[in-house]
């Protein structure tokens, strides 16, 4: 998108910028990200990435600074040129993984204030990223193992330390007699190497270079195995059947989007004045509802999946008044498939 905008191609209507990978730094995100909305109607930002983003975009450096380094007469600045290159990957990771408001993230890195608790539109702040409630105990949990392996071994070794693998080098090395074996049973080993993926892209764990890179401590892992500090991680990923996907899909269905958008500025008004994230307003599933049978009543707004009496008497006026507008300037019908259940 960006080599075609920079081509002299000037769109302001881009509704959806979709990154299939990792950008290599905040900067190209920002540029990149920026192409969408800017007509001033809503648009989509969606981001896909994954750890192995990192080791290709930092392969990638390092051969360009291995090659550089054979023909150079200035070597320091070739050093300090890729450490540069290295920081700038290290904060577009952060960004991509920590479980902190993403605007936030981005208005700060630039030097600036976010005074804005809640941002209302990011994944974060929406509440679409599910995190281990116990996080911090489980960070704890994996720089333990990584400790008691004494800081030789590399992520799929200490995951299955964590998961009680049987592996032949759990027995020669005797690491089934640790205290930390089996001490994420509940987990499965891609889950526990997901984690300590995490932990490394936030900085609590480090990594070396090489064709066989070890887990280790670092400055910052002292206070969190004393406890004196909180991490998030992420809940990993399972993998999503087919059956959830088309679950997913069906949601959508007859779900008018512009309307959508339009109940989820107003959930937005509402989650500023209360001080709350919009997903405690309702979450989307409700919005979608609401868009797509349009309550008219009182009556008839409580048949929707995710407003009972409670939430009903809070925001239910101010909802149906938002319906009766929209259906005023738009037409269509009302209580659309609504029966009592």
């Amino acid at each position: 998108a960006t080599v075609a905008f920079g081509m002299g191609i000037d769109r302001s209507n881009v509704r959806a910028v979709i990154h299939a990978s990792m950008p290599r730094s905040i900067e190209h995100f920002q540029q990149e990200t920026g192409r969408a909305g800017r007509d001033g109607d809503p648009a989509e930002c969606v981001l896909l990435h994954s750890f192995a983003d990192v080791e290709r975009w930092r392969g990638l450096a390092e051969r360009s600074f291995n090659e550089a380094m054979a023909e150079t007469d200035d070597p320091e600045q070739l050093r300090a040129a890729h450490q540069a290159q290295e920081a700038l990957l290290q904060d577009m990771n952060s960004l991509a993984t920590n479980a902190v408001c993403r605007h936030r993230s981005l208005v700060e890195y630039f030097g600036e204030t976010y005074d804005c608790d809640n941002c209302g539109s990011c994944d974060v702040c929406l509440g679409e990223v599910d995190l281990i409630e116990d996080s911090t105990t489980v960070a704890r949990k994996i720089l333990s193992c990584v400790a008691r392996v004494e800081e030789r071994f590399g992520v799929q070794h200490v995951a299955d330390v964590l998961t009680g693998g049987r592996t032949d080098m759990i027995r020669r090395c005797g690491h089934d007699q640790l205290s930390t074996y089996d001490l994420l049973s509940e987990y499965s080993k891609s889950a526990v190497s997901n984690l300590i993926h995490q932990l490394i892209e936030q900085g609590w764990l480090s990594r070396s270079s090489g064709d066989r890179p070890v887990v280790r401590l670092n400055a910052k892992s002292s206070p969190l195995l004393r406890g004196e500090i909180e991490v998030s991680l992420l809940r990993p990923k399972t993998k999503v059947d087919r059956k959830t996907s088309k679950a997913e899909a069906a949601s959508w269905e007859d779900v008018d989007r512009t309307l959508f958008e339009h109940l989820r500025t107003l959930r937005k008004t509402i989650a500023d004045e209360i001080g709350k994230p919009p997903y405690v307003v309702f979450p989307d599933t409700t919005l979608r509802a609401l868009a797509k049978h349009r309550p008219a009543s009182d009556e008839t707004l409580t048949f929707i999946r995710g407003i009972g009496e409670t939430k009903r008497r809070r925001y239910g006026a101010r909802f149906l008044a938002a319906l009766d507008g929209w259906s005023e300037q738009h037409g269509g019908g009302r209580d659309i498939g609504l029966t009592a259940s």
